[in-house]
């Protein structure tokens, strides 16, 4: 099982490598409580704190000799509350987004383990690319038959990729929402 050390020796740039080595499909993001609260209120971007500076020189509490540790196991809700009382400034599981290359987060990722939130990222990440490499392969087949619309072949090929990695019950969810959309006429 992966486990990650954090310790006030440790440059936040270094935590974040270590982290990814762990966990590659998500990332880390630090910032301090004014940041996270004043961000809350106001809906504005949060600034993180600069990745080349120690953990125990930006810590709000004597950090030197403390130490967080990530198992793929632990929960993330209970690893953010800890590296906070342990360090006094916030850090935030994520992950970065595909399209924008921006950090992004979810509520829903809280109540999730790293290793299975990892996981979950990873064949996301799959999804995505295996979509965008499908479209390409669509459109490249639309031009080629000078059709304008996707046909059941393409809605297949689409579905096969969307299903990928799913679980029985998300996959027939799926499959439920698809011929809902197709008895509506939408394909």
């Amino acid at each position: 099982m992966a486990e990650v050390r954090i310790s006030g020796d440790k440059l936040l740039k270094t935590i974040i490598s270590e982290f990814r080595n762990s966990f590659p499909y998500l990332t880390l993001r630090f910032f301090s409580k004014e940041e996270g609260k004043s961000s809350n209120e106001t809906g504005a971007s949060i600034t993180t704190l600069d990745e080349n500076q120690l953990l125990s020189t930006i810590s709000a509490k004597n950090a030197a000799s403390g130490a967080v540790c990530i198992q793929g196991d632990t929960i993330v809700k209970n690893f953010e509350q800890a590296f906070f009382d342990s360090f006094g400034i916030c850090c935030q599981v994520g992950y970065v987004d595909q399209d924008t290359k921006d950090f992004a987060s979810d509520q829903r990722f809280q109540e999730m383990p790293f290793e299975a939130l990892n996981e979950k990222m990873g064949n996301l990440f799959s999804t995505y690319n295996d979509l965008v490499s499908l479209q390409s392969s669509i459109l490249e087949d639309m031009e080629e038959t000078g059709s304008e619309e996707i046909n059941d072949e393409h809605i297949k090929s689409i579905t096969d990729v969307c299903l990928k990695g799913l679980s029985d019950s998300e996959r027939d969810n799926v499959l439920n929402i698809i011929q809902n959309l197709k008895n509506q006429g939408m394909f």
